[in-house]
């Protein structure tokens, strides 16, 4: 990665793009394709951040891929170009700055939800609450964690609300502490 600013002009660019053509959504998904794609190999990630691999072998490859990855003709440009800059190996942050903007555009917001168990039947109800708190569409990604022990943890981009068990205990903890050595 070279520049955090770089990445940052592309995913505007792409975005300008996308909302000129109504494609917001559409492009997001195609991109969300592509970086599970490369998220999941490492010797692709290995192959775009090549320096010796030259962009045609790189285009090349997209360009087998784009129709299994169903991309539109416009996102396989969108690659070239990023190939074509030597900022293939970019494609990962370009793809959470357009998420994090095409979020905002769309009305919805990421919420990472961490529990001790799956939620079930209680997502939707707290899909609802954080619906009504912030006003916008949310998207939950939850994530099972024992080591939580009990409660949640809510993450809204840089808010973070601890309400697991172990978070209490380690609270109760240090409160104890701090007893016995006064």
């Amino acid at each position: 990665m070279k520049s955090g600013s770089v990445a940052k002009r592309y995913a505007a660019a792409l975005l300008q793009v996308a909302k000129s053509e109504n494609k917001v959504s559409d492009y997001l998904s195609e991109l969300e394709r592509v970086v599970a794609m490369e998220r999941d190999s490492r010797e692709l990630q290995s192959f775009l951040a090549s320096p010796v691999v030259k962009s045609g072998a790189k285009k090349a490859f997209f360009k087998a891929v784009a129709e299994k990855l169903q991309l539109s003709p416009m996102m396989l440009n969108f690659i070239y170009v990023l190939l074509d800059h030597d900022h293939g190996d970019d494609l990962g942050l370009v793809y959470f700055l357009y998420r994090d903007m095409a979020d905002e555009i769309l009305g919805q917001i990421r919420v990472a939800v961490t529990s001790a168990a799956p939620l079930g039947a209680q997502e939707e109800k707290l899909k609802s609450l954080l619906a009504a708190r912030f006003k916008q569409k949310i998207l939950i990604v939850t994530k099972v964690d024992p080591e939580v022990l009990g409660g949640l943890t809510i993450q809204v981009k840089d808010l973070v609300f601890d309400g697991s068990l172990r978070r209490e205990l380690e609270r109760v903890k240090a409160a104890i502490v701090l007893k016995a050595v006064a």
